[in-house]
């Protein structure tokens, strides 16, 4: 019976996150654009989603990203390639192909942690690692 409880608890928070991702992944959408400003970002992100260690770590790459999005100093326009080269859009990326995969979250948070400590920014190489964890998940 308790076994039935934590994998219907499971099943519940899978099917929470799943009812998420397409909005996840318009948010990283709009924030690797540089679209959204730090209210709208708070407007739209989903305070009902489960915070799981992936859903933190995503919302901290959003946030950094809306906050940090590099512009030039005197016009005020944003520099697409000076973000184009940074960590944030580099970490986003990353967590956009992960949502993307359709992989659960603990093999996203996983995969996410391998290719971020390594810096794998060959995106056929994490289509690669994405595939295998979809194998072996």
């Amino acid at each position: 019976m308790c076994f039935w409880n934590n994998r219907a608890l499971v099943m519940e928070i899978k099917s929470n996150f799943e009812d998420f991702r397409k909005i996840l992944i318009e948010l990283c959408r709009e924030v690797l654009q540089g679209n959204l400003d730090i209210e709208e970002f708070f407007a739209r992100w989903p305070d009902e989603i489960p915070k799981t260690p992936f859903v933190s770590a995503l919302f901290d790459d959003l946030e950094d990203g809306v906050e940090h999005f590099p512009g030039h100093w005197f016009s005020g326009e944003k520099n697409f390639q000076a973000w184009e080269s940074s960590d944030m859009a580099y970490r986003l990326g990353v967590d956009t192909q992960l949502l993307k995969s359709g992989l659960r979250e603990e093999h996203m948070l996983y995969l996410r942690k391998i290719i971020l400590d390594k810096d794998i920014t060959d995106k056929e190489e994490i289509k690669r690692l994405i595939s295998e964890q979809k194998v072996s998940g």
